[in-house]
């Protein structure tokens, strides 16, 4: 069981939860799924649907690089909104 899962030009961030949230077993309500992007589209944020949410999103600037960089921080929500 992991609580933050890490990933750099992975897939986009439907495939990456969806391959990757069995790491988490049972602790998925605290674990993260932190997604190192080039370029991220709304289009691709989309993606993430309930139960997960993006919690954060983090520019990074990298040195020499003169590109955007990002993290995208993924998060379960704690509540089951079916129920």
């Amino acid at each position: 069981m992991v609580n933050t899962v890490i990933s750099r030009a992975f897939s986009e961030l439907g495939e990456f939860i969806a391959l990757t949230q069995h790491l988490a077993g049972e602790n998925t309500a605290s674990c993260r799924w932190v997604a190192m992007k080039a370029n991220c589209t709304e289009q691709e944020r989309q993606q993430i649907r309930a139960p997960f949410t993006i919690e954060k999103t983090v520019a990074l600037h990298v040195p020499g690089l003169d590109a955007a960089r990002q993290l995208i921080i993924i998060q379960q929500n704690s509540f089951d909104s079916a129920s």
